[in-house]
């Protein structure tokens, strides 16, 4: 081996060596269904002491089941590189147990959190008088709501179990009211508070850091901080990791990090303090088939609360399932024949026990006749690709007795394909790909018997969704009756991916064309030949319709090569239309693009179908009765008129450089569309001519909408000019609004800028937090040229920042407070004045021009 060969191998065994070291301080496990990263002190299996212990909860960002995520930031991370869990206090080192918890949603309410800790008192022997809680943004909620989960007053079963939390820039906790009275309790109850805050991230520490130290005096710290840009982050400065120490503070007199802080705090307990009851309820005698009963425990305390509940088994039956064990009331199921003994043990407040004991006599089953159920998996179905998705609808039944469980298998076909509630009667199966599946229901009833669907369920997955090797081939769509095009099913047309669909130019009363598309290697182009095509009438791409491209061709002189009445789309996937004329059209929409769900038609209802990559380029929008566009459905929790249907999603849709003008209604809408999605470059005039209430803004961004909403110019309209009501982060910036919200009901007019949260039904979405930045508000109404309402519990602070402001008259002293209309905690940095008073400029008409065609050769 040379020399250059020895130095790779000792570099890579020392490397690996470090690896193995950093992760075996901490050890990956789960409590209660949360994954949890658990770091003992080195000495713990030699003792028998217990230890002060820190609980982790993670950012919005690392919420779910991606394990590695909740280490990425906080003393986790700091562990990893290479921390061993130990500080030096007062000529002494303590040692901590530290747990970073991962919540499998966000914002998990105190009942949750509450399960966790006591399992976790349970498994390891935590200090109950130096329990902390800690964690960053989201993580930082779940600490400080959890210590003000308890009714006013007390008792304090959540508060008094905690020592002292640090929140590190948390969102506010306002969900238990009243807030912020509720932390008096903590106060009360002996904890103390530590919190951090970023110079420009306003998170209302302030607030309860006041209400506690007014509760009692030196319960509560504030420190304000400036890392990075001062806003929401830099993470590291506090707990350390990822090549940074933890930072220095001024805290209590004393210069430390937040962990030294942490282990000079401690709950007092009492020398008197008197010894909890516990009644762990009456014996029990059940008979199988029966095989489950419930457990009524139940604890007092003469001289405070009881925090905590704790079932094991003592003695019985190796079978038996203890669920819910650290609640009063718990259930045992799974149970068979012998006799049981159950231990409930109640701690209070100050970590006295009390114990009792329940027992279970589970009696041999009586013989019977029992006849089987009966199953059905329903009828066999048949779908298309780019559908990839189906609903099973099964019955079952049992003559004497009740249907226990149902599951559903798939007994043949590829390997694919997902059953997502396999014990539901009703379940999507996703991610299907070209085979036939063959699904079995099993029906098990009260006494055991099975019984399995004769009936089966077959799926034959078309090929259409492989990509086509076959040389390009260039059609003639001709008409199908005198001056239209009318194929409802064009499947059968033969058409692949990477050919080309010619309309010759001439004038049509109706185009429409349903089910065909190319493929995710090429797509199907739809281009006019000879001129322009002109629709009197729809252009209707109704249905099924996937990797399609539909291209004017940029004639001399011509800029939008197919111009119709309306323009119209439903279920599509990955379907472009650029270069398209709609209006004038006096009875509705301009650009119509959603799909409404019927009963009995599950593909078009949530969740079995998504309409994904939606792109609406350089069209021209004009005179039209209704929306200029409007694109997705706007009931996403429910659609009124269909049944309550819920209906299906629109995903990644990106409107850009489009001239709408003259709409009667709203200019661009954009509604239940999920990730991604992008409104830039357009120019919206003229909208919302008919004054009607809600029907008149320039752009939204509307309900269950995630986008960023950039560059765009809106002018002269009725209402709103730019309006925001989705989840998640939103961005509008960089955009140019001019003498808006001029509607006749309103005195004082409507916004440039409105921003609403929406809260969702039915998925659970990320809460809303929007960034307005770097616009041109030009000639905003008397009040509010940018407005936020009714947050719905559902938003975080918002940004405000470097938008700029110019007024038909003379801007009053006060005008950020006028035309500001922020709640309280948003932020609001270099908002200006730009320019001296001018007089509106008159509406003019656009004129569009796209520019010559161009060739390319690759």
């Amino acid at each position: 081996m040379n020399n250059h060969s020895f130095r790779k191998f000792f570099f890579v065994v020392f490397v690996c060596f470090i690896t193995s070291t950093l992760k075996s301080q901490q050890t990956l496990t789960q409590i209660n269904g949360w994954n949890a990263y658990v770091h003992l002190p080195n000495d713990y299996n030699s003792t028998t002491i217990s230890y002060p212990t820190i609980i982790f909860f993670p950012g919005i960002g690392e919420v779910g089941t991606n394990a590695a995520a909740v280490i990425s930031n906080g003393p986790g991370a700091y562990i990893a590189q290479g921390w061993n869990g130990n500080v030096f206090v007062n000529s002494d080192t303590t040692k901590f147990i530290i747990i970073s918890i991962q919540p499998i949603a966000g914002y998990p309410n105190e009942v949750a959190i509450n399960q966790k800790i006591q399992t976790i008192k349970s498994l390891y022997r935590v200090n109950n008088n130096k329990l902390y809680l800690t964690g960053l943004s989201h993580g930082g909620w779940c600490s400080t709501t959890f210590v003000t989960g308890d009714a006013y007053g007390g008792p304090y079963n959540y508060a008094s179990q905690i020592a002292a939390v640090v929140e590190v820039e948390g969102v506010v906790p306002d969900d238990n009211s009243p807030y912020p009275n509720l932390f008096d309790n903590f106060a009360l109850s002996g904890g103390r508070l530590l919190g951090f805050e970023q110079i420009y991230d306003n998170r209302g520490i302030p607030t309860r850091v006041a209400r506690m130290n007014a509760t009692k005096a030196n319960s509560a710290i504030y420190k304000q901080t400036n890392f990075g840009n001062g806003g929401h982050c830099c993470w590291n400065q506090f707990y350390g990791g990822q090549g940074t120490q933890p930072g220095i503070f001024l805290l209590d007199g004393v210069n430390q990090n937040l962990y030294q802080w942490l282990a000079r705090q401690s709950l007092v307990p009492s020398s008197t303090n008197l010894v909890p009851t516990a009644n762990a309820g009456t014996d029990k005698i059940i008979t199988l088939p029966t095989s489950s009963t419930t457990l009524d425990g139940s604890g007092t305390d003469p001289d405070g609360t009881v925090t905590s509940y704790l079932w094991t088994k003592i003695a019985g039956p190796a079978a038996g399932t203890l669920n819910n064990a650290a609640s009063a009331q718990t259930s045992l199921s799974n149970l068979v024949q012998g006799i049981y003994q159950y231990e409930l043990k109640v701690t209070d407040n100050l970590g006295a026990v009390g114990k009792d004991t329940v027992q279970v006599t589970v009696n041999a089953a009586v013989a019977l006749l029992n006849v089987a159920p009966t199953a059905n998996a329903g009828l066999a179905q048949t779908i298309t690709l780019p559908i990839s998705s189906i609903t099973l609808n099964g019955t079952a039944s049992d003559s004497d007795g009740t249907i226990a469980s149902t599951l559903w298998s798939k007994l043949t076909g590829p390997t694919s394909g997902t059953i997502t509630s396999p014990s539901l009667l009703s379940t999507t199966v996703t991610g299907l790909v070209q085979g036939v599946y063959t699904f079995q229901l099993a029906a098990t009833d009260n006494l055991g018997a099975v019984t399995n669907s004769v009936v089966t369920t077959t799926l034959n997955v078309s090929a259409t969704g492989v990509c086509n090797t076959n040389a390009p081939v260039v059609y003639t769509v001709n008409p199908t009756a005198p001056n239209e095009i009318y194929i409802t099913n064009a499947s059968t047309r033969g058409w692949k991916g990477g050919d080309t669909l010619n309309i010759m130019a001439g004038t049509y009363s109706v185009i429409q064309i349903d089910s065909f598309g190319g493929d995710p290697c090429r797509d199907i182009v739809i281009r006019n030949v000879g001129g322009q095509v002109i629709v009197n009438g729809p252009m209707r791409f109704g249905k099924d319709v996937h990797f399609v491209k539909i291209i004017g061709n940029g004639i001399t002189g011509l800029t939008y090569g197919f111009k119709s009445t309306s323009f119209a789309f439903g279920r599509v996937n990955h379907f472009t239309m650029d270069r398209i004329e709609a209006g004038p059209n006096p009875n509705g929409v301009g650009i119509y693009g959603k799909q409404d769900p019927y009963v009995g038609q599950p593909s078009t209802q949530y969740p079995n179908y998504t309409s994904t990559k939606i792109t609406i380029n350089n069209c021209y929008v004009h005179d039209v009765a209704g929306e200029g566009m409007y694109i997705g459905h706007t009931a996403p929790d429910g659609d009124p008129y269909n049944s309550g249907l819920i209906p299906q999603r629109q995903d990644s849709v990106t409107i850009s450089n489009c001239i709408v003008t003259n709409t009667g209604w709203d200019g661009i809408q954009l509604s239940n569309a999920r990730n991604g999605c992008l409104i830039f470059g357009n120019i919206v005039t003229n909208f919302g001519i008919n004054d009607i209430d809600g029907q008149r803004a320039g752009i939204i961004s509307g309900g269950n909408t995630n986008s960023k909403v950039y560059n765009n110019t809106v002018s002269n309209g009725k209402g709103n000019g730019i309006q925001f009501f989705g989840y998640g982060i939103l961005e509008c910036y960089n955009n140019t609004i001019i003498n808006v919200g001029n509607t006749a009901t309103n005195v004082n007019g409507e916004q440039s800028i409105y921003g609403s949260a929406y809260l969702n039904l039915v998925e659970t979405n990320p809460r809303q937090a929007m960034s307005i930045h770097d616009n041109q508000i030009n000639y905003p109404r008397p009040i509010g040229a940018i407005r936020f309402w009714d947050s719905n519990n559902n938003a975080d602070f918002a940004n405000v920042f470097n938008n700029k402001f110019c007024f038909t008259n003379t801007a009053p002293i006060n005008w950020q407070a006028l035309n500001l209309l922020l709640p309280v905690g948003f932020t609001n940095i270099n908002n200006t004045l730009f320019c001296v008073p001018a007089v509106p400029i008159p509406n003019t008409a656009p004129t569009a021009n796209a520019g010559a065609d161009k060739i390319i050769t690759l």
